[in-house]
């Protein structure tokens, strides 16, 4: 044990004179780049030279942005009244290279302009008038507020952009789910949610969506998977009936979290994508019950993918310390679960802060003649070792 103890002291060292050359490197790299652009424009991220571009006073720059409103309406009004993105966008690049304008002005128009779409609705703006404005490279820039050289954008057009764009996105996609009184419907939009604003979208239509239909919903879609099983046949499945198989398994897994509903949990669960169930174990714990949560995660225990199994171990453990008087339960899982090899050094980080001492010194004697046990009871020392050192205990 001395041993270790003092192995595990001159590891911690390492990695804190690791740390510390990594950081004078990093401070090292930051000075030479200034040094480089000292003359230069600003670059990717906005970080800009200490001479090359005169910083705007934001205080200043909000003045000149009410000053600007005015001037913002009538392309407001353009844009209102249904031209089409062709001539809003020509309007547009007419204002940001306005002669009789400086670079403070131009961009405080169009920010004032981009302001004024958030009182429209997503129909009545061209999409070629969105994609302009996320492309629009800023003209005015400020000092960054924690950096001595480092400017951004004083009005931030582009990120304001596609920040208006995803949140049309997830307002479509929300009110389709929450108008769809179809199931097919329902299971044509869970399909097509993709990544970002949609599926966030999705998610928070099916969150409102009353228990008794999103529990009809769910039978609804077994139904489904039972009918494309049986059409199978003794047929192995293609690939893409298995994707579609596997989107319709997490849409039912999802209206019976959402519902707080954990029957019939386990059979959809272990077809269901990682992504839709790491999300799931998150709301199970919000929704149901710490009985039930844990039964949901004990489920995921048994699905194909590593990640998802490790992920529904810590959800094991956060239903379990929300249930007094199972540490116990929870501690004899995860001993049994250390002689896997996908999850055991999972179990190892879990069993570090569970166990004592002499518990780990019994461990360690029990396995013994099981190599892969012994591993992990390794790593549990070695945990434990870190947490001691990093808290400045003996």
């Amino acid at each position: 044990m001395t041993m270790m103890m003092g192995k595990g002291c001159a590891a911690w060292r390492a990695a804190v004179l690791c740390r510390v050359l990594a950081l004078a490197a990093i401070a090292l790299s930051a000075a030479l780049s200034g040094e480089a652009s000292a003359s230069g424009a600003p670059g990717e991220g906005g970080v800009a030279a200490r001479s090359g571009v005169e910083a705007v006073d934001p205080d200043l720059a909000w003045t000149v942005a009410q000053a600007m409103a005015p001037r913002a309406r009538p392309l407001l009004d353009m844009t209102r009244a249904g031209q089409s993105g062709a001539a809003v966008v020509t309007a547009l690049q007419a204002a940001a290279s306005d002669p009789q304008l400086d670079g403070v002005q131009r961009d405080a128009l169009l920010f004032e302009y981009l302001a004024g779409l958030r009182e429209l609705s997503q129909a009545q703006v061209p999409a070629a008038v969105l994609d302009w404005l996320v492309d629009y490279q800023p003209q005015a820039w400020s000092r960054h507020p924690e950096s001595a050289t480092a400017l951004v954008p004083t009005f931030a057009i582009a990120a304001a952009a596609d920040g208006l764009r995803n949140q049309w996105r997830y307002d479509s996609a929300r009110a389709a789910v929450l108008a769809s009184a179809d199931p097919a419907a329902l299971v044509a939009l869970w399909q097509g949610q993709g990544d970002g604003p949609e599926r966030e979208g999705v998610w928070a239509a099916l969150s409102a969506l009353p228990r008794k239909r999103l529990l009809a919903l769910a039978v609804q879609v077994d139904a489904l998977r039972a009918e494309a099983t049986a059409r199978a046949g003794d047929r192995v499945p293609e690939r893409s009936e298995r994707a579609i198989d596997s989107d319709l398994a997490g849409l039912a897994l999802a209206a019976r979290v959402l519902a707080g509903e954990g029957v019939g949990m386990a059979e959809v669960l272990v077809d269901a994508e990682p992504r839709v169930i790491a999300r799931l174990l998150v709301e199970s714990e919000r929704r149901m019950p710490a009985e039930v949560g844990v039964q949901v995660a004990r489920a995921a225990l048994r699905h194909p993918d590593p990640g998802t199994r490790g992920l529904a171990l810590t959800a094991v453990g956060r239903a379990m310390v929300r249930m007094p008087g199972r540490a116990s339960e929870w501690r004899d899982e995860l001993l049994g679960l250390l002689g896997d090899a996908e999850i055991g050094s999972a179990a190892a980080l879990h069993l570090a802060r569970l166990l004592d001492d002499a518990e780990v010194e019994a461990l360690a004697r029990s396995v013994a003649d099981d190599p892969q046990r012994r591993r992990q009871v390794q790593l549990i020392q070695r945990l434990r070792l870190d947490s001691m050192v990093m808290e400045g205990q003996p």
